[in-house]
């Protein structure tokens, strides 16, 4: 028989951040997607490309991966591409075009 001590049984804390992160998913998914392919490691865009339509399409696909629905990340953020390019915007929009002649949104 095995006996549960203290060190095994999770906190109260990690209960609540799993239980968040169950009813939140498709917030922490898109949170984290966009902190790493957005914030820390700003994808190149050649000029004339849309950087907020690509990356919101590049995010859809990877949600589809994880079973996350399109509709699903609208009802959490609204309109993608926008709230991408708020954060392209906000970030100063290091990275996202190569040439770019104009500002890209």
């Amino acid at each position: 028989m095995k006996v549960s001590t203290r060190d095994h049984l999770k906190t109260e804390a990690q209960l609540s951040e799993d239980a968040d992160l169950i009813v939140n998913r498709t917030a922490h998914f898109v949170g984290e997607w966009i902190e790493e392919h957005v914030i820390e490691k700003p994808a190149l865009v050649p000029e004339g490309v849309d950087a907020a339509e690509e990356l919101a399409s590049q995010c859809i696909a990877d949600a589809d991966d994880e079973s996350i629905a399109p509709e699903d990340i609208q009802d959490e953020v609204g309109d993608l591409k926008e709230y991408i390019a708020e954060t392209i915007v906000e970030e100063g929009g290091r990275g996202y075009a190569v040439n770019a002649k104009r500002d890209i949104r």
